[in-house]
């Protein structure tokens, strides 16, 4: 007798995708240079990704109301946000909350949605989501003008694991959903 799953098992024969080999290879090939530019931004920063002169011109102001010039330089315009394949638009820049420290997160990320920022990145291993959740509702902006990501942790891989942790980040950021749940590694 068949052992009953909450989840769906994946096996090769599940899957029956069947693409003509050049558009097939195609596709592989422009999703993994997309991703591969979003992980570059992501881990490396922006600084890597475009020249440092035009950060320099910026100076130690960057960090203290330089924003402004980095926003009005039109060398350095990002668009607001990146269309998905699934119509779903994610802002271009996010605030993420690691290593944030208690009793200054939720002052950062107030502060940051003042300016408008509308993603916010954080996760569970990072112990903070109930003060980043607070902080959301306390700005007073609704939650469909953000975007809000997560991470699951390495060590709930498990099917069973799953939905729990899950469960536990959606309490502690006071919403019913997430925008982007990913697999922190």
């Amino acid at each position: 007798m068949a052992e009953k799953v909450d989840y769906i098992p994946f096996s090769q024969e599940h899957h029956s995708v069947s693409l003509p080999q050049n558009r097939a290879k195609s596709s592989f090939l422009t999703r993994v240079v997309r991703i591969s530019a979003v992980a570059a931004i992501m881990l490396l920063g922006i600084r890597a990704v475009l020249p440092s002169s035009n950060f320099s011109r910026l100076g130690r102001a960057a960090g203290c109301g330089g924003h402004r010039k980095l926003v009005n330089d039109a060398k350095l315009k990002l668009p607001a946000h990146y269309s998905l394949p699934s119509g779903d638009q994610i802002p271009s820049v996010a605030l993420g909350t690691w290593k944030a420290a208690p009793g200054q997160v939720g002052d950062a990320v107030k502060t940051a949605l003042k300016a408008g920022y509308r993603h916010i990145d954080g996760a569970w291993i990072y112990r903070n989501e109930e003060e980043v959740g607070r902080a959301i509702k306390e700005s007073g902006i609704d939650r469909k003008d953000l975007w809000l990501t997560s991470k699951l942790w390495n060590s709930f891989h498990r099917p069973e694991e799953i939905e729990p942790v899950l469960d536990e980040t959606l309490r502690n950021l006071q919403t019913s959903y997430l925008d982007l749940y990913l697999i922190h590694w």
